[in-house]
């Protein structure tokens, strides 16, 4: 195994070829203005001794969100590059200012990492981070994986979203979200603007992303369900060799994984849920309930599709435009 002995670890420019077989070590990918340093982004690198395909995976896009992270490090200090056919390249904080903070968007421009890829080279902190790790990370994957979770304030279920198109990349990705092992797999038949997904599905790369519960905590469970997930998708491509569990998910569910589309609350209160993840819904059935701080109902919230809750606020003080509930369809035809 080659370390980092005979090279830098502070790069302003990641190429994998710059790296021999058997390579594994931590690199630090400077993001900088002039002559000054603005940040540095540690990036996992595992170089398999035989060639094949590279995957990246992404962890932390969001600074509250703390599962992907910790998936990434202990997969990175599992692998043996010796027993790798390709590569793994793992980003387990893409968004350290906002990782610092604790906060879903970063405190230095108030940007949303997810929203503003392709980032630009000029543009403010969190925009050339996005370009950043497109351009070093992303664009010279075969693969590309994103593990998120629902934050501090919302929640979701385990669960691996894809590209459910009908081209190649829908295929590749719907193969491997049938492999990743989640009880929930999520297709979207397309994808919003500014994600790192988007990013990759632009440059024809197929793409994965995961949910689960968040609440501002680490569970190890969802961790190593992160971990297992992974190392199945780098089974399916040929990176890595292991028996693998046949695994045949529970939900099938379709339908537009855009957030930004959930069902607001539009008052200042106190939320009650009356429904639960995965529950299905009817057109018009109530959700839930906005209280005042005397206890008077002051909004009621109710469906406006039929279909499955999918993501739910859990924490109940809200204000007005706040994310409540997120319904989506059932694929019938998975």
């Amino acid at each position: 195994m080659n370390s980092c002995d005979s090279y830098k670890t502070e790069i302003t420019k990641f190429e994998l070829n710059a790296y021999p077989t058997g390579f594994k070590s931590v690199l630090n990918l400077l993001i900088t203005s002039k002559d000054s340093i603005d940040l540095s982004i540690p990036i996992l690198v595992v170089k398999g001794s035989k060639p094949g395909k590279t995957i990246a995976v992404f962890g932390g896009v969001h600074g509250d969100e703390y599962h992907g992270p910790q998936a990434i490090r202990d997969l990175y200090n599992s692998l043996n590059p010796d027993e790798l056919n390709g590569a793994f390249i793992g980003v387990p904080h893409s968004n350290i200012p906002a990782f610092n903070a604790g906060t879903r968007v970063s405190p230095v421009d108030g940007l949303n990492l997810a929203r503003i890829f392709p980032g630009n080279p000029t543009g403010s902190l969190t925009e050339k981070i996005a370009h950043c790790l497109g351009v070093n990370i992303i664009q010279g994957s075969d693969f590309f994986i994103d593990l998120h979770d629902s934050g501090s304030y919302m929640s979701m279920p385990l669960l691996i979203g894809y590209y459910s198109g009908p081209n190649q990349i829908g295929r590749q990705s719907k193969n491997a979200a049938f492999v990743f092992g989640t009880d929930v797999v999520w297709g979207h038949p397309e994808v919003a603007e500014g994600r790192s997904i988007s990013y990759a599905h632009n440059l024809g790369i197929p793409w994965l992303y995961a949910e689960c519960p968040g609440g501002g905590w680490l569970n190890s469970y969802q961790v190593n369900k992160y971990i297992s997930g992974v190392k199945n998708v780098m089974k399916m491509l040929g990176i890595i060799s292991f028996e693998t569990n046949i695994f045949t998910p529970k939900h099938y569910l379709i339908g537009s994984g855009d957030i930004d589309k959930s069902i607001p609350t539009n008052r200042n209160g106190y939320l009650l849920a009356e429904v639960d993840l995965l529950q299905q819904v009817t057109k018009g059935q109530t959700l839930g309930k906005v209280i005042s701080f005397s206890g008077e109902e002051i909004e009621t919230i109710k469906s406006n599709t039929t279909g499955v809750v999918i993501c739910m606020r859990r924490t109940p003080s809200v204000k007005p435009g706040d994310i409540a509930f997120l319904i989506t369809g059932i694929d019938k035809s998975p």
